[in-house]
């Protein structure tokens, strides 16, 4: 690798590396550092705020970058452009080149690594919410299943008795419309609690609850959904539960917010990857903004991160939209 090179490499990172010698005369700054301090190659680093004020013994270096044993991230005030003093979080080490000693000074904005620690604990939250959300409804499809649909089954049952001990016209026809209503209830319960949770998915896995939840959706939704997908056998229940939970919510976002008529649904494996597509007829969307401000999307990437896998989406404006996700088989 020529000079240049390695000056454009240099020039590309995040943190401002400069190099400077014992008196800390500057010999060379990447374009970072410039920026961060406004300092030049031949002009020295300056004293940071706690050097100015700090005892030096005899014979000792002021400046602790130039210590023997300097500290290896501390974060103090400097003096920068127009003498302004900023904060700045640096790091340093020595370096031997043709028996001269000298220092190299990483520094970088604080701010940086404060607003990426704030990120992380965003990403941190975002998880946990979504495993909550998931053990709420895991509770949830009990309790409808346990209790509320076990009740209206009895209350269904002892209707039939009822419907057996009379003959008077009236009332069949009352009893008729009851014994309709109750097996509608009894419909719906079953399908809301394999929307919030769908037990199928602990018990037989992904393949055999994406089959039994196309035939709700396009009933829900009134709309067609092809589904292509072979037995998968080597993810395990979370990864499962999280891809469907990524198809459910790009079905829904096609019907209602791309008013689409058709939706196929598509998984392949290749070597230890799995992909899968979601793609529909749409009238599609501007994926860049829907990115920043869509909580849909924002969700679904944040599960797909959860569990190490990859999502994308491609769409135009009445061209439709299809969702591309990807995951490992095996963990490394």
């Amino acid at each position: 690798m020529d000079r240049q090179a390695f000056q454009i490499i240099l020039n590309y990172l995040s943190d401002g590396v400069i190099l400077m010698d014992e008196q800390r005369s500057i010999y060379y700054l990447n374009q970072k550092a410039k920026d961060l301090t406004g300092w030049h190659i031949g002009g020295l680093v300056p004293y940071c705020s706690y050097c100015r004020i700090r005892e030096v013994q005899p014979g000792e270096q002021r400046c602790i970058l130039a210590l023997d044993n300097p500290l290896p991230l501390f974060q103090a005030h400097m003096p920068t452009y127009e003498g302004v003093d900023e904060s700045l979080e640096m790091s340093s080490s020595r370096i031997e080149i043709e028996d001269e000693s000298y220092i190299i000074l990483t520094v970088r904005d604080p701010k940086w690594n404060m607003e990426k620690e704030k990120n992380k604990i965003k990403r941190l939250l975002v998880h946990d919410t979504l495993r909550a959300q998931e053990e709420t409804q895991k509770r949830l499809t009990q309790e409808l299943h346990d209790h509320i649909g076990q009740s209206v089954y009895s209350v269904f049952l002892g209707l039939q008795g009822l419907k057996g001990a009379t003959i008077n016209d009236r009332y069949q026809k009352h009893l008729q419309l009851l014994d309709h209503t109750l097996q509608q209830t009894m419909e719906d319960i079953k399908r809301l609690s394999k929307q919030l949770r769908p037990v199928i998915i602990d018990q037989l896995g992904i393949k055999q609850a994406l089959q039994d939840s196309v035939k709700d959706w396009e009933y829900i939704y009134k709309i067609a959904i092809a589904l292509h997908i072979e037995d998968i056998a080597m993810i395990d229940k979370e990864k499962e539960l999280h891809i469907y939970r990524i198809i459910q919510e790009a079905v829904r976002n096609a019907v209602k917010h791309g008013q689409a008529t058709a939706i196929d649904i598509s998984f392949k494996v290749e070597a230890d990857t799995l992909y899968f597509k979601i793609e529909d007829n749409g009238k599609g969307f501007n994926v860049l903004a829907s990115k920043k401000n869509g909580f849909g999307l924002y969700h679904m990437i944040e599960r797909m991160e959860m569990i190490g896998g990859k999502i994308d989406w491609e769409s135009n404006i009445g061209e439709g939209t299809k969702v591309i996700g990807s995951i490992k088989l095996k963990e490394k």
